[in-house]
C-alpha cells in the first residue's frame, strides 16, 4: 500500500470522530495534541500541526515536511522534489485564497480528484477536489482556513491556487 493512501484512510477516520475546537478559537484536547505534535501550545492556526499529526500517525516516523506552517511545508516539499502539477489521491493540497501568488493559506489531502482544469465546460480552469481539512468549517458558507474542526469538504478552486505535494514510498 502507498503511504499516501494510508494517510487518506487515516485521515477519513479522523473526520468520522467530529474532532472540534472546544474553549475557543484554536483551543481543545484534540487542538493541544496536534499542535504539539510541532511544538506549539494552543491558540495557534493547526491545518498543517493536523497534518503532521496524522502523518506520523500513519507512517510511524516524522517526514521531513512536518510543520506547523504550511509555507514551510511547501517549500520542505520543493527542495525534495515532492511537489507535482497533477493530484492524486493522498496528495497534500496547498490553497493559496488570498491570491498572493504563495500557496500558504491552508493545507488538507487530496481523497479524489474530481475535475481537472484543462478540460471544458462550466468549472474550466478550476480542479474539483474531495478532501479532509484541520482547521475548516463544514461548508462553504463557513471559514476557509480557520474553522473549527476536521471535515471532508469539496473545493472548487482556480488552478492558480493552488500546489500539490505527493509522499513518496510504501506502507
Amino acid at each position: 500500500m502507498l503511504l499516501r493512501e494510508k494517510l487518506v484512510r487515516a485521515e477519513l477516520a479522523a473526520a468520522q470522530l467530529h474532532i472540534h475546537e472546544v474553549g475557543g478559537n484554536n483551543q481543545g484536547p484534540w487542538v493541544k495534541k496536534f499542535l504539539a505534535e510541532v511544538g506549539l501550545p494552543e491558540g495557534y492556526a493547526w491545518c498543517d500541526a493536523f497534518q503532521s499529526y496524522e502523518e506520523h500517525a500513519a507512517f510511524g516516523r516524522r517526514l521531513p515536511i512536518e510543520s506547523a506552517s504550511v509555507w514551510s511545508t511547501y517549500q520542505t516539499a520543493l527542495k525534495l522534489g515532492w511537489v507535482v502539477d497533477r493530484p492524486l489521491r493522498g496528495d497534500l493540497v496547498l490553497f493559496d485564497f488570498d491570491g498572493d501568488g504563495r500557496a500558504n493559506d491552508h493545507i488538507g489531502i487530496v481523497v479524489k480528484v474530481i475535475h481537472l482544469p484543462g478540460t471544458k465546460g462550466r468549472f474550466a480552469g478550476q480542479y474539483i477536489l474531495k478532501t479532509v481539512e484541520g482547521n475548516t468549517s463544514s461548508g462553504v458558507a463557513g471559514s476557509q482556513s480557520d474553522g473549527d474542526g476536521v471535515f471532508i469538504r469539496t473545493r472548487i478552486v482556480p488552478a492558480s491556487s493552488v500546489r500539490f505535494v505527493r509522499i513518496p514510498g510504501k506502507a
